[in-house]
């Protein structure tokens, strides 16, 4: 009986370590578990976050675990490099949206000068061709009076020539 006893305590002692065991293996696998939680899906669920933000167009948003230096960390860094590149791009579109404004307000200024200058060329070309059209009308009539005086001294000088030859 005693040797049946002895076996009972030892099989009631080993089972006893057994369970504590067991415990101390479930809070070691709990904390493990834990910790890749912590450390592994919470920072991949905040890079993933912002990785929709950053699809979004939203170049703001803070890249989460760039500090790090697993692969997690390396993950950061691409993103990074993704938003820097967005950014820049951004600024490019912008610059260049800015330099095609320029160019059209240049493009219509000198349209406008354009037409003003042929405005004003065309209106002193009706200036002068008006001013023309004046003088050549004066000029023939100075033509004609010339032509009527050169036949009037013409007469006069017949005239004299006979009052001439009258008088001697």
């Amino acid at each position: 009986q005693s040797a049946n006893e002895s076996a009972h305590g030892t099989a009631s002692l080993a089972e006893s370590g057994l369970i504590v065991a067991l415990l101390i293996g479930i809070v070691i696998l709990a904390g493990l578990i834990f910790v890749m939680v912590r450390g592994i899906c919470t920072p991949l669920d905040a890079m993933a976050g912002a990785m929709g933000t950053l699809a979004a167009g939203d170049n703001s948003v803070a890249i989460p675990a760039l500090g790090r230096k697993d692969e997690i960390g390396n993950m950061a860094a691409a993103m990074q490099v993704f938003k820097d590149n967005a950014v820049r791009t951004e600024q490019m579109a912008a610059e260049q949206r800015a330099e095609q404004e320029a160019k059209l307000r240049r493009t219509e200024m000198l349209e406008r000068r354009t037409a003003s200058f042929d405005s004003s060329v065309s209106s002193a070309l009706k200036t002068v061709t008006a001013a023309t059209s004046e003088m050549q009308a004066n000029a023939a009539a100075l033509s004609a009076t010339a032509e009527q005086t050169s036949k009037q001294a013409t007469v006069v000088s017949a005239a004299s020539e006979e009052a001439t030859s009258s008088v001697q």
